[in-house]
């Protein structure tokens, strides 16, 4: 399934929507609108569902057009082959669980809309609840009907809003796997929007990160999220330490920043910048996942970047605990709770922080 999207679109107030982007004809995943509220991303939905009419440009899939402001064309949504999950995710109060799901399977045998219907009551964890009505469900169980009647008819291609807000983290990892499988093995189409950054790893294909109507960024989980483009980007997506810096400067290939009070190497051989000139203005980028924490004498390592500090903060973020080091800055290091104890982390104690050049992105100042 192709998709070819150019848009524009003026708001009240003087913002605008102007997005291009194009999935290839033997697409099949599922493509994720990752961005700030008010970026866009439920409005680009929108669109493309035919519930709001853009002001000018073109939507096409696969052969066909949907909307086209130069020859008029505009179809409505009953017209498009696509399946809608917004978050109010109305359902006929009036049918079953069962008949709210096999709404969308009129057209298919009677056996194969019974398997339909017992597929997703299955798979979504519904079971014993089939013959209850939508008002004596709970938010988040209304939520998988809604998202079973959606996928079950199986539409090219499928517009999903944050169709997990009302699950809780348990649930919500399962119904991840549900909807990806789906959507992969039918070689069908997605496009999913979220604010989870969980959502956006474990679903997309294809992530497209949208800020104040614009696409900044697009390309795969891993481009995105370990080697964003921008520094709007790097904070879109939440790398933990991105700091403003000025480059002194660059002998083969590496280049020595300052940052805050501190200094720190890169790799300086960077897309956007043709020539890293000294005293140029930029900002550094690197996950805190990038960043080995050791007690000590330091110990023999490749890693360019050996940084004295003093430790901060240290939270708890489940799995993993986030230490704050102040180390001529303030940097952010991500290890287990067993690496913790190992250290015998506490604030005020004295730590080394070690990251190889190579994980420091250099990002143009915008």
């Amino acid at each position: 399934m192709g998709l070819t999207v150019d848009l524009k679109y003026l708001f009240e107030g003087g913002n605008s929507l102007e997005v291009g982007f194009a999935l290839p004809s033997d697409y099949s995943g599922i493509t994720v609108l990752f961005g700030p509220s008010g970026s866009g991303k439920s409005t680009l939905l929108h669109f493309l569902a035919g519930i709001k009419k853009p002001d000018s440009g073109i939507i096409r899939c696969g052969r066909q057009t949907w909307f086209d402001s130069s020859q008029k064309e505009n179809w409505p949504p009953q017209n498009r082959s696509l399946g809608l999950l917004f978050q109010e995710y109305p359902l006929f109060p009036h049918l079953t669980i069962s008949a709210n799901i096999g709404y969308g399977l009129n057209r298919l045998p009677l056996p194969e809309k019974r398997d339909r219907i017992r597929f997703w009551i299955d798979h979504l964890h519904l079971q014993r609840k089939e013959d209850r009505y939508p008002n004596a469900l709970s938010g988040g169980e209304r939520q998988r009907v809604a998202l079973a009647q959606t996928m079950a008819p199986q539409p090219d291609l499928v517009l999903l809003d944050e169709p997990f807000s009302a699950l809780d983290r348990p649930m919500r990892s399962d119904m991840r796997g549900v909807v990806k499988r789906t959507i992969c093995d039918t070689g069908k189409a997605g496009i999913l929007v979220t604010h989870d950054l969980a959502d956006a790893l474990a679903l997309g294909d294809h992530i497209i990160i949208l800020s104040e109507g614009k696409i900044l960024q697009e390309g795969s989980p891993l481009e995105i999220f370990s080697r964003p483009a921008l520094s709007s980007v790097a904070k879109i997506v939440g790398v933990e330490n991105l700091h403003p810096a000025r480059t002194i400067e660059t002998i083969d290939g590496m280049t020595a920043l300052a940052v805050g009070k501190g200094k720190l190497f890169a790799v300086g051989l960077v897309d956007q910048f043709a020539v890293v000139a000294p005293k140029q203005e930029c900002f550094i980028s690197f996950r805190a996942e990038e960043v080995i924490l050791e007690r000590g004498k330091p110990r023999q390592s490749s890693a360019r970047n050996h940084l004295s500090g003093t430790v901060q903060e240290i939270v708890s973020t489940g799995a993993q605990i986030r230490v704050i080091i102040d180390c001529g800055f303030s940097l952010a290091a991500s290890i287990t709770k067993q690496a913790a104890e190992d250290l015998s982390l506490r604030p005020g104690a004295e730590i080394t922080a070690v990251i190889k050049a190579s994980a420091i992105q250099i990002l143009p100042s915008e």
